[in-house]
């Protein structure tokens, strides 16, 4: 009886609460103690390994690591192939290019309408070099971190422009011409863009030399970043924001989130890219020795033709649209136009008389080596 009384008694008594520790225990308990006492009982790791916040973001960096290691790999094989046989990815890379522009063939590098494009395109390219070694001799005497990169960058264009070029006319009737970074050291030109500037050397030395200028303002490796940061930003939104599949169908099915990002980012830097590349162009013909008043008649004929193609088609002329990659040509002959007096003036100043000759010297060493 005295046995029950006593446990009737411990029953009634109220049960000691559990001692709720403030902190999760990130580590098995250690005889030793060591870990536990330095990692054992963090206040806040806790909360924020548990926190809906944290998990996204966690999504967010394994999304990114998946997307490096998959980028990672393609560069490895990319480089491995290009280093054990240089040649045949080249010839490998051109034909993927030239089926990407429709499969036309390309003409005989004998043909008179591609050696008139070599011999203007070497031109330049030595334009291009003088132009650089200008800016490098700017240089010295410069120091700090801005002057030493850009010393590195301007050197690397110039290795790059020591190499062979090739300038391949494609034998179509497209009126075009462009660069490709997949395929640098080429200069492709469609057989229709000659045929409409009558083969006028001015002319064509200044298309030539807007392609060029693509590729030493680095153009194109700016618009593959670009493109590159708007594919990952696309893929942290999906991976961190979108539980109901909403972003999802705005993102990919209706394309709503990258067309955004074109119109506000990739277009508008498009168009400033051909400005910028026109401005050089014309630096690098007058340095070519080609008038650049001739020259910049190129915009004139295109903006011809682009006339002609729109009153055949029955549209409006309009100026330079938010989903233009170029500012509207009647703009850009503006502008070039208002640059003209400088580069009239240096034209002469240079004489060109004297300097045609330095120059078909600096060619033929050019193309010897």
């Amino acid at each position: 009886m005295l046995g029950l009384m006593r446990g009737a008694a411990l029953l009634r008594r109220p049960m000691a609460r559990p001692v709720r520790s403030n902190c999760y225990r990130l580590l098995s308990t250690s005889t030793s103690g060591g870990w536990q006492q330095s990692f054992g009982r963090i206040p806040i790791v806790g909360p924020v390994l548990v926190h809906p916040w944290f998990r996204t973001a966690l999504r967010g960096a394994r999304t990114v690591v998946l997307v490096g290691t998959i980028g990672f790999a393609s560069y490895s094989s990319g480089v491995h192939d290009a280093l054990a046989d240089p040649e045949g990815q080249t010839e490998r890379i051109l034909k993927k290019v030239l089926m990407s522009t429709g499969g036309a063939p390309t003409l005989d590098p004998n043909a008179a309408d591609a050696l008139l494009v070599t011999r203007l395109g070497n031109e330049l390219v030595v334009a291009a070099q003088e132009q650089i070694q200008g800016e490098l001799e700017a240089l010295v005497g410069k120091d700090g971190s801005h002057a030493e990169t850009e010393r590195t960058r301007l050197e690397s264009h110039l290795r790059a422009l020591r190499h062979q070029w090739r300038f391949v006319v494609i034998d179509d009737d497209a009126v075009q011409a462009f660069v490709t970074d997949v395929l640098p050291g080429f200069v492709f030109v469609h057989r229709g863009l000659l045929d409409l500037m009558r083969k006028s050397a001015p002319q064509l030395s200044f298309i030539l030399g807007h392609e060029l200028s693509h590729h030493l303002l680095e153009h194109n490796e700016q618009a593959r970043n670009l493109q590159r940061g708007f594919s990952l930003f696309q893929l942290l939104v999906l991976a961190t924001v979108d539980p109901t599949g909403l972003v999802s169908f705005l993102a990919i099915e209706l394309g709503v989130l990258s067309s955004l990002l074109s119109v506000t980012l990739a277009l508008p830097s498009s168009r400033t890219h051909e400005s910028e590349a026109d401005v050089l162009a014309l630096q690098l013909v007058v340095r070519a020795c080609r008038d650049p008043a001739e020259a910049i008649l190129a915009h004139e004929t295109l903006g011809a033709y682009e006339e002609g193609q729109r009153q055949r088609s029955g549209s409006m002329a309009l100026g330079t649209s938010l989903v233009a990659t170029h500012p509207a040509t009647r703009q850009r002959l503006a502008d070039l136009k208002a640059l003209l007096p400088e580069a009239e003036a240096e034209y002469r100043r240079t004489g060109c008389a004297l300097r045609k000759t330095q120059l078909w010297r600096a060619l033929k060493t050019n193309l010897a080596s």
